[in-house]
């Protein structure tokens, strides 16, 4: 059979060697591109509107996408991106003679070797850049697409901040061109090196059922729909606005402020920084909270940057000067990276694996049509302010980048209409990514995505259960349908730390009714606990079942609803069983129901032939229904340990009371002394006694009750029973004044 898909490990195998070339290319690229190129051109003192042009190249790069089209039908995806990758750096080898050629005064020539070998590098980056969506969509997945293009980026960043630490020092100790000639250097070898792994990578299959497919009608078919339009408009709008940004940043700071070459790759290697943290955000937030409110989160921070230059003041150099520009590199790469990459990933998301070649061309030649036109009009609009209007540069930038935070400012209002695709929406997933609790869950979320055991799973799902988010809900929730009796079980008792709403309330009703004899009875517990009404009818329900555990549970759980309606379900179970666990819950819910008149049921049940621990549990439920628990429990613990310490307990209880006659202390000490002493004088006494003192709880007359059972032999008998009946009575001594 035909494979459709990569299988996982031709999956795995291929990101191992995607990352080893995306590593190595991180290191060339920056080498070869960017403010290098800028930097170089500044240095052969060429036109701001030469700059753009240059600036230019790296979008007009993207048009090539239409030529990598057509080849990559024959060549497929690996090779194509192996021949143009391996030309692209070849290509910039004669750039390493413009020292040459400008120590014999021949600036002309040296300009137009830079400009042809950089068109050349972008043109082949162009055709190459046809492989890229095909192959990175198919190696990333859909389930994680977002986790792996962020992880891929951290890589590269880290890869991209030692690359700009070592521009910076080979800068600082010589800042000529043969500065920039050993940096060329660098990016071409590195970039050759970096081909070497792409032959390791498995062609993609899904993608490659789009190669055939007439670009022109997928992307006419796109346009029929409103959103794809409307994103198609944004991408131009981005990247015509970043590159109208990223260039004349560097001419920002030298016209305005005289930073030397090496400051510039000191800033920028500060902004890579900015562009890493974006990198493990994403990493964390973009596939839980999707791509488009990153994507808006990220432009938001590209405006204020600009707004902070069209509103800063004009500063001499000073030591607020280094914060100044370290932020605006930082800001500017967090936001540009930021955009970039959820653009991506929202586009990736809204396409089908057929139209990832068609529509991933249509990306890239809108990617760098704006691009292009950002850069060429950047650059003639600062020659116009500058040179033409004769403008100072202080009042020429303000204009400049104040027309670009008007652009992103439409960007911002245009983003909000693009379809959620998945998303959470852009107000919520904004709270979130602000809040540290939302963040500790993103991560927590991540780590539950890259768990390798159950054991892993079960603790990262418990510690979520105590980070309460609606973000950790969600992922809660899908582990309900585990087909892991520990997991879904783990899950639900983490339902106990976080708010209660509909949809937990559904889940638990459904676990109970569908999963007896596994974890429903942690559904029980949980709707009992939660108090929720919509579960009394399942949980009755359940009262019959054969699963003792659940029906246990629901005993429990309607009791603690305050259904009294069960009551009589339940002592008709507890008259019936003779279950262990049934007659203890029972016993319990009777407790927590403060129903006095299951008091004679539960004394029956101390007659018939139990376990001790049953009796236990049976006498501390009525000392719970008579109100007096937590009276009674130490001094019931000191019994069961040794009898007459408890006896002594309840003297000193005896010698304690108040408004209570030494008369009546005496016949109490007399009864009580008689639990062991005289255990077949001990009834007597204690109905004597208690026909004068009468017990009332829950404003009912219960001492009929115990003088029925003080008549019952059997009963009777029971040092269990004496010690509580006596404890009864010294409770009740006081009994007006409780």
């Amino acid at each position: 059979m035909k494979n459709a898909e990569l299988t996982p490990g031709e999956r795995e195998r291929g990101r191992k060697f995607f990352i080893i070339f995306v590593i190595f290319n991180l290191i060339a690229f920056p080498f070869l591109s960017g403010n290098v190129i800028t930097l170089i051109g500044l240095n052969l003192r060429i036109p701001n509107t030469i700059i753009g042009i240059l600036s230019s190249a790296t979008y007009i790069s993207f048009l090539f996408l239409l030529i990598g089209k057509l080849l990559i039908r024959r060549k497929g995806a690996v090779k194509l991106l192996s021949v143009y990758y391996t030309g692209r750096n070849i290509v910039m080898i004669p750039v390493l003679i413009l020292p040459f050629l400008m120590l014999r005064d021949n600036r002309s020539a040296a300009v137009i070797v830079l400009i042809c070998s950089v068109f050349a590098f972008n043109i082949l980056r162009g055709i190459h850049l046809t492989s890229d969506n095909p192959i990175s969509a198919e190696l990333s997945g859909s389930k994680a697409r977002g986790a792996f293009f962020s992880r891929v980026l951290i890589y590269s960043y880290l890869i991209t901040i030692l690359a700009g630490a070592l521009m910076y020092f080979i800068l600082r100790r010589d800042p000529s061109l043969n500065g920039y000639i050993v940096i060329i250097g660098i990016g071409i070898a590195s970039g050759i090196a970096a081909s070497r792994f792409i032959p390791k990578i498995p062609e993609p299959k899904q993608a490659a059922q789009g190669f055939k497919e007439p670009l022109l009608q997928n992307f006419l078919d796109s346009m029929k729909l409103r959103n794809f339009r409307l994103f198609y408009s944004i991408l131009f709008l981005s990247f015509f606005s970043v590159s109208m940004f990223t260039p004349f940043l560097v001419v920002y700071c030298k016209n305005m402020y005289a930073v030397s070459d090496s400051g510039i790759m000191l800033y920028n290697l500060i902004g890579n920084i900015g562009a890493f943290l974006m990198a493990v955000l994403s990493s964390y937030s973009i596939d839980k909270l999707g791509a488009k409110p990153l994507y808006f989160a990220f432009t938001l921070i590209g405006l204020c940057n600009a707004l902070i230059i069209c509103f800063f003041p004009d500063v001499e150099v000073s030591r607020g000067l280094f914060i100044f520009i370290a932020s605006l590199f930082f800001l500017h790469l967090l936001g540009t990276s930021g955009m970039y990459n959820g653009g991506r990933i929202y586009f990736l998301s809204i396409i089908t694996p057929a139209q990832q070649l068609n529509l991933g061309v249509v990306y890239f030649v809108i990617l760098g049509i704006g691009g292009a036109l950002g850069s060429l009009t950047g650059g003639f609009l600062l020659d116009l302010l500058l040179h033409l209007l004769k403008i100072s540069s202080a009042s020429a930038f303000r204009i400049y980048f104040s027309i670009i935070a008007l652009l992103l400012f439409i960007l911002l209002f245009l983003i909000q209409h693009l379809d959620n695709a998945g998303a959470y929406p852009i107000k919520s997933a904004i709270t979130h990514i602000l809040s540290p609790r939302d963040l500790r869950a993103l991560a927590l979320l991540k780590k539950l995505d890259n768990t390798k055991t159950i054991d892993e799973e079960k603790q990262i799902i418990s510690t979520l259960g105590k980070t309460p988010s609606v973000l950790s809900i969600e992922n809660l929730i899908s582990k309900i349908h585990s087909p892991s009796l520990s997991i879904r079980g783990s899950a639900l008792l983490a339902f106990k730390d976080i708010p209660f709403t509909d949809e937990i309330e559904n889940i638990l009703i459904s676990e109970l009714k569908n999963h007896p004899y596994t974890t429903a009875y942690i559904a029980a517990e949980l709707l009992g606990e939660k108090r929720s009404k919509r579960g009394i009818k399942p949980l009755r329900d359940t009262l019959v079942t054969k699963d003792y555990f659940l029906a246990a549970k629901s005993m429990i759980a309607l009791a603690l609803i305050g259904d009294r309606k069960s009551i009589p379900i339940i002592a008709h179970i507890m008259e019936k069983t003779k279950n262990p666990r049934l007659i203890i819950h029972g016993a319990k819910a009777f407790e927590l129901f403060k129903e006095t008149e299951m008091l004679p049921l539960l004394f029956q049940k101390l007659e018939s032939k139990t376990f001790p621990f049953i009796r236990d549990e049976i006498l501390l439920a009525c000392a719970g229904i008579l109100g007096m628990y937590e009276w009674f429990y130490p001094l019931y613990v000191s019994f069961l340990e040794r009898g007459y310490t408890g006896v002594y307990l309840l003297i000193d209880k005896i010698n304690d009371l108040n408004n209570v006659s030494e008369v009546e202390k005496s016949r109490l000490r007399e009864i009580v002394s008689s639990i062991f002493s005289k255990p077949y004088d001990f009834p007597l006494k204690a109905r004597i006694y208690l026909q004068d003192h009468p017990v009332t709880a829950q404003g009912k007359n219960c001492t009929d009750i115990f003088l029925q059972y003080l008549e019952n032999k059997t009963i009777a008998k029971l040092e269990r029973f004496r010690f509580f009946t006596a404890g009864v009575m010294i409770y009740y001594s006081e009994a007006d004044l409780r």
